[in-house]
């Protein structure tokens, strides 16, 4: 690899050494997390998506384990190892300085005024706050269910 490969590959895929929490508000097309009555970050998505294949094994098996509680955390949003589908933590994890793992954010919520109507969804994390960056949501998988169990309040 030449040197400027190697450089564009340690930028764009080496693990940041930023934080991965959500600290404000963010907008992604109609999609929202902010902080509910419970000062709790959550995740309204803004509408239900077209069903899809997802391309990426990683995120789809880190995905369905979101869905299913099989990661145990019954976080609507949390952080998870992409290697091996640890639970790294809740949105206000900072971890980054204690894994080499490529990081995955889960996100489940109920859409506002349509009644039984939830997303989840997986994607690659590298900072803090990258929920209204759209390079942080290729690749992303989701599938139009909550979550077996949710602890936080969000929905």
């Amino acid at each position: 690899l030449t040197q400027t490969t190697q450089l564009f590959f340690l930028f764009f895929h080496a693990p940041s050494a930023a934080l991965a929490a959500f600290t404000h508000e963010a907008c992604y097309h109609l999609d929202l997390v902010r902080q509910n009555n419970l000062d709790t970050f959550c995740y309204y998505p803004g509408v239900l998506r077209k069903n899809r294949p997802c391309t990426n094994d990683q995120l789809q098996t880190i995905l369905d384990a979101h869905v299913n509680n099989a990661l145990g955390s019954g976080l609507s949003i949390a952080y998870y190892s992409a290697e091996d589908g640890a639970d790294l933590g809740n949105v206000g994890w900072n971890g980054w300085n204690t894994t080499t793992s490529p990081v995955a954010v889960c996100l489940s919520g109920a859409i506002d005024n349509l009644p039984n109507a939830f997303v989840s969804t997986c994607r690659y994390s590298t900072r803090d706050d990258d929920f209204d960056d759209p390079r942080a949501h290729v690749p992303e998988c989701w599938v139009n269910l909550p979550q077996q169990r949710v602890v936080d309040g969000c929905y």
